[in-house]
């Protein structure tokens, strides 16, 4: 064995003892925990798109952030927004099941500007919300999601992702 590969073989032995001691349990080389990937969202009249994630932390416990931008324009007035945040989620384990349903509470922040000939607006605002949503996996590898938070009338977001 080179000194290279003795090196590749330590430092996998020590992720994967990482990953089993920051789970909480045992973790099978076939589990795939958390995901990535694209989402587009709906509410108070805005349609905005982008990334959603999932990492899993803890055996119930996950980490879910995402970001997503929207822009819209009617005549000579335009808008554009920024939604991102971060949810920690409770997620139930319902046996042989597909489903992964979940609940949390999350932080949300907001960009928003609105510009009119000769004039702009612009302004941020932040807050808590609350979120409940479901994973469906379709595959080893590839999952779809959809929640709902719970803030300021709604938003329902909903996404594919790669499962890692």
């Amino acid at each position: 064995m080179t000194r290279k590969s003795s090196i590749l073989a330590v430092a996998s032995s020590l992720g994967m003892a990482a990953v089993v001691m920051f789970s909480g349990g045992s973790v099978s080389a076939q589990e795939k925990t958390s995901y990535v990937g694209p989402s587009i969202g709906f509410g108070s009249g805005n349609t905005v798109y982008g990334i959603n994630a999932k990492f899993k932390v803890a055996d119930d416990i996950s980490v879910r952030p995402f970001i997503q931008f929207g822009n819209r324009s009617e005549g000579p007035v335009s808008a554009s927004l920024t939604l991102y945040g971060a949810s920690a989620t409770y997620d139930f384990n319902l046996p042989q099941s597909e489903f992964k349903p979940y609940a949390g509470v999350g932080f949300l922040g907001a960009t928003a500007s609105v510009s009119v000939p000769g004039a702009s607006v612009s302004g941020t605002g932040s807050g808590i919300y609350l979120e409940v949503g479901s994973d469906y996996n379709i595959s080893d590898t590839i999952a779809l999601n959809a929640n709902y938070k719970f803030r300021d009338g709604g938003y329902l977001s909903v996404g594919g992702a790669y499962r890692f």
